[in-house]
């Protein structure tokens, strides 16, 4: 969790956005996954490289 909250506040948004407007629960699984995997590699938002 403290990589996600290491994230401004703009990107922790446009993430739970995004997870919540997924109208089916896998498409809501797969973004839920690539966010966690994201942060967990740090340097990637929403797959652009990222430097913060």
């Amino acid at each position: 969790m403290t990589a996600y909250e290491a994230r401004p506040d703009y990107q922790k948004n446009d993430y739970l956005g995004w997870i919540a407007r997924a109208k089916r629960p896998d498409t809501r699984q797969k973004r839920l996954d690539q966010m966690l995997d994201e942060l967990q590699r740090g340097g990637v938002y929403m797959n652009i490289g990222w430097h913060g």
